[in-house]
Formats: C-alpha cells, sequence, structure tokens
C-alpha cells in the first residue's frame, strides 16, 4: 500500500524525527555553550584576580620603597638641621621667633 496517504503520513513520521532530533542537538549545543562560557568566565576571572594581586603587590612594594626612602631624607635632613642649630644657636632662636611671629599674624582675625 503505496497511496498518497501513507507516503504522508511516513513524511510526517520522519519530519517529528529529526524535528526531535534536531530538538536533541539545540538542546546539547546549548549546554556546550553554556559550559565553555562558564569556563572561559571562571577563567578570565581567575586572571583578572591575579593580575589585580600581582599589581596590589607591586604597589605596595614600590610604597615601602618609597617611604623608606623619605624616612632615611627626614632623617637626614633632621640631622643636619640639629647640626645647624647646635653650630648657630643665636640664629635659631631668632628663626623660630620669626616663624612665631609670622604664624601669629596670619592667625590673627582680620576684623
Amino acid at each position: 500500500m503505496t497511496d498518497p496517504e501513507t507516503k504522508t503520513q511516513k513524511s510526517v513520521t520522519d519530519l517529528t524525527a529529526d524535528l526531535t532530533a534536531l530538538r536533541e542537538d539545540f538542546a546539547r549545543l546549548s549546554v556546550s555553550v553554556r559550559e565553555l562560557v562558564q569556563s572561559q568566565a571562571t577563567s578570565t576571572t581567575k586572571r583578572v584576580y591575579g593580575a589585580v594581586g600581582d599589581a596590589r603587590h607591586k604597589l605596595s612594594d614600590e610604597m615601602t620603597n618609597a617611604k623608606d626612602q623619605l624616612e632615611g631624607h627626614l632623617g637626614a635632613m633632621t640631622t643636619d638641621l640639629e647640626n645647624t642649630i647646635e653650630r648657630n644657636p643665636l640664629v635659631a632662636v631668632f628663626v623660630g621667633a620669626a616663624v612665631g611671629f609670622i604664624v601669629g599674624l596670619a592667625s590673627r582675625s582680620h576684623k
């Protein structure tokens, strides 16, 4: 019996099977794409966190070095100032008085 109705029924059955297989393929593809995107996002996140951590450590090291250098310079300047005051105590007193007078004038209210 190869009448047109049987051929149509077979075609519909074949088409239904093909569509079902296609849906399953799309579902598997969707899962694969989602897993790939999640994997890439995780990988990228790890790389970004690693880069940020490296930058933070580098900045911390540079700031520590700068602080150490600044402390060294300030220590040397303090020693130089102390030596200058010991050699010229009278000048140091006058400079201190002048600075105090200027600060007093600047902090006075202007009425």
